[in-house]
């Protein structure tokens, strides 16, 4: 599974601190919505009751015969000052917005307009261009003044011409003033004069609704008897009240404003019943947030761009005080991590850093102690595993002086950690009559891999001196270390028995790199054996073993994988090729020379570089027991006596004994006199008895003519004495008597190999001398 990756502290502020601003954004935004809406609904409350009041006070004005047509057109005039008054004292900034003043101003027919100041001068108008008229100057507008300091006061003109500000006759108009709620002052409005002539013509209910308009798209509409008999929206006039969709309105309180949904428009209502009539007020959803929504346009981005100010500010904040003491304070910790003890934190920005570089250097100067005791205390401990190690391997060299057979040779140059490589060394057999070499390589590094190591070992050793073969070794070895293996561990290793008598090479292998080896005045090659499985790893596997016979001068070298593995500083590997060239150039030299270069072309190889793995080798070469006599005949019962001995020794029967005298007379005697003529030169005779079946051996040698006796034809020992051919009835006799005659060229030397099995020999007597 992929570890998931933290991310990094300023992305974590940063996105909870766009969270945070959000909701304070959506909060505050929230809230305006909330305020605004309630103004917007107020304002639609104050407006919906004084057209109600305005409308009650039209009917009741028709119902009153329009008596006094004027003083109630007056009195309208004056309710729509009040109106104005109570709007600019709920929302004072309509004051100034043009766009509300002619937008109202044409909603209630209202000719012109003008609100005064506190010091009788006009600082709003419709139409704009009696802005700045001061009424003080003008006597026909004294009255106007003492409504500016009054609370609730009132004036109405008489009908009078309407002068332009630049003194030109504008019209006959009718005057009213009303004095400011919102600040000492007065609002002043006109009607024309056409205003009261129409009027009085249409002075009716049934048509009192059809052109008043509230807002953009509001309207009224007047019920009487279950009637719409006058309405501001055309197609309502005229209708049965139970048979529209407005039936709903008899049910509505009076002087409540009501949210409702009619002919999938939103509207706004408030009704009010005057004697026998019904009057509804209507104003669409749009119009009554009209202004709200450009409020809150307005809010939004402002909250916009203060929030986004504050996002900025407190994120750079956050970056310079905390993300920068945090990063600089990491990248310290990641050079300590690395082993860089003596880095230091310093990051001084605020108390808080301060304390934390102090802590963390005190904390890396108490971890240096402590690593520079457990160091010291690991290295002894370690030296002592490594001395405990190497003193389980055979280091004394050469081992057996009384053995001349062979030459052994073996080392192991650790890597700093103890590791779970081993080689071993030892005499097998009655009188040590064979030697049994093991290389192993334990998984794993440190002191487990070398307990495994020493249990391996051991029971190689133990199991070996029972006198098993190689695979049964294996065999049995592999089945205890599979015991209790818990910890799963393993070991390629690879053994071989030498018969030193025979130069029998018996061997097993374990998944372990394959020897090499080489044959007298040959280069190294890879042994070709099967490769087995690790010990310790499957408790069932039979191991299969492979024989050869090593000559004289033959080696056999045995490595574990730290020597192909080792690496230079550019993490290249020695390899095989290195190793076979290396071996290859010192052919000629014994063991101990051999492993010495090995250690060399190594060493310049990695050139320094840290060594990760044991190299362990160890290298076998085999020296039969041979005498060498000069080819002259005078010599033969010395070689005779050097036989005959040996035979001896194995208890071989006088009949085989008789026959190998035979052999030797004739073969010692050929080379002597046909090897070197007229030339002198010397003979080289080897003697092996043992091997199973046991069987004794000849070899001869001489550096004389090339010369294959095997090459002569048999002689014809049925024709008569005088008819045979004079010659090779001496050869013919070696092959009769022994059972294997063999002959190679090599090396500039004649080798000839004469082999009798002998049957009757009893294990007890098969000894390796």
């Amino acid at each position: 599974m992929f570890e998931k990756t933290a991310p990094p502290l300023r992305h974590i502020f940063q996105t909870w601190l766009l969270l945070f601003v959000f909701m304070a954004f959506c909060v505050t935004f929230g809230l305006s919505y909330f305020f605004q809406t309630r103004t917007a609904q107020n304002m639609m409350t104050h407006q919906a009751v004084l057209h109600l009041d305005y409308i009650a006070s039209q009917i009741k004005y028709i119902e009153g015969n329009l008596k006094d047509l004027k003083s109630d057109l007056s009195s309208g005039l004056v309710e729509k000052a009040r109106i104005l008054s109570l709007i600019l004292k709920d929302v004072p900034s309509l004051m100034h917005n043009k766009k509300f003043l002619s937008e109202w101003s044409r909603t209630a027919e209202i000719k012109e307009l003008s609100i005064i100041g506190k010091n009788g001068v006009v600082i709003e108008a419709f139409p704009e261009e009696f802005i700045g008229t001061d009424f003080k100057k003008y006597d026909f507008l004294h009255p106007y003044l003492p409504l500016i300091d009054k609370k609730d006061g009132v004036y109405v003109e008489d009908l009078r011409t309407s002068y332009k500000q630049s003194g030109s006759v504008n019209s006959l108009a009718q005057f009213v003033g009303v004095s400011r709620l919102d600040a000492p002052g007065v609002i002043q409005m006109g009607y024309s004069a056409e205003r009261y002539a129409n009027a009085l013509k249409t002075a009716s209910a049934e048509v009192l609704a059809d052109d008043y308009v509230m807002g953009k798209d509001g309207f009224v509409f007047i019920l009487q008897n279950g009637k719409i008999i006058s309405a501001g929206h055309k197609d309502l006039k005229g209708k049965i009240l139970a048979d529209s969709d407005w039936d709903f309105v008899r049910n509505i309180p009076e002087n409540k404003l009501v949210f409702k949904k009619v002919c999938g428009k939103s509207v706004f209502l408030m009704t009010r019943k005057i004697d026998s009539y019904y009057v509804v007020a209507v104003m669409p959803k749009s119009d009554v947030y009209a202004f709200r929504n450009k409020i809150l346009s307005w809010a939004a981005s402002v909250y916009v761009l203060l929030f986004s100010l504050v996002y900025i500010f407190l994120s750079a904040l956050l970056e310079r005080i905390v993300v920068r003491g945090i990063e600089k304070t990491n990248t310290t910790l990641e050079k300590i991590t690395e082993g860089k003890l003596n880095e230091k934190v310093d990051v001084r920005s605020n108390q808080e850093f301060v304390s934390l570089s102090n802590g963390i250097n005190t904390m890396v100067d108490a971890l240096k102690e402590a690593i520079a005791e457990a160091a010291t205390r690991l290295d002894k401990e370690l030296e002592f595993a490594r001395e405990i190690q190497r003193a389980a391997l055979p280091s004394v060299f050469p081992p057996y002086p009384n053995k001349n057979e062979f030459d052994i040779f073996a080392s192991m140059t650790a890597a700093k950690e103890v590791g779970g490589d081993f080689y071993d060394f030892f005499l097998l057999g009655q009188n040590g009559s064979h030697v049994g070499i093991v290389i192993a390589d334990v998984s794993g590094k440190g002191i487990p891999a070398a307990l495994f190591m020493m249990s391996a070992k051991t029971l190689i050793k133990n199991f070996a001196e029972t006198g098993m073969s190689p695979a049964e070794i294996f065999y049995h070895t592999n089945q205890k270390l599979c015991e209790n293996n818990e910890a799963g561990m393993f070991v390629t290793a690879f053994m071989g028995i030498l018969e030193i008598e025979t130069g029998k090479f018996t061997y097993v292998n374990a998944g372990h790199n394959p020897p090499l080896i080489k044959r007298a005045g040959r280069c190294f090659e890879r042994m070709k054996l099967k490769p087995g499985f690790m010990l310790g790893a499957f408790d069932s596997f039979v191991y299969q073993q492979e024989e050869t016979y090593l000559d004289g001068d033959d080696t056999v070298f045995l490595y574990t994988d730290g020597v192909t593995e080792a690496q230079n500083s550019d993490l290249k590997l020695f390899g095989d090729e290195r190793l076979y060239d290396v071996l290859n150039k010192n052919t000629y030299k014994t063991p101990k020379e051999l492993l010495a270069a090995v250690r060399e072309a190594v060493a310049a190889y990695v050139d320094g570089a840290e060594q990760s793995d044991d190299l362990t080798m160890l290298a076998l070469s085999y020296h039969p027991k041979t005498i060498t006599v000069p080819a002259e005949i005078e010599y033969q019962d010395e070689v005779m006596n050097f036989v005959n001995k040996r035979l001896e020794k194995a208890s071989a029967p006088a009949e085989v004994i008789a026959q190998t005298d035979i052999v030797l007379d004739e073969i010692f005697t050929n080379i002597c006199s046909y090897a070197y003529t007229p030339a002198k030169g010397t003979a080289t005779v080897r003697c092996s008895v043992g091997g199973t079946p046991a069987f004794v051996s000849l070899v001869f040698r001489d550096k004389g003519k090339p010369f294959n006796p095997l090459n002569k034809a048999d002689p014809d020992i049925t024709a008569d004495i005088e008819d045979r051919e004079i010659g090779n009835l001496g050869i013919f006799m070696v092959k009769q008597i022994m059972d294997s005659v063999e002959y190679e060229y090599k090396n500039n030397e004649n080798v000839l190999t004469v082999v009798k099995y002998l049957e009757d020999v009893s294990n007890e007597k098969q000894q390796m001398i």
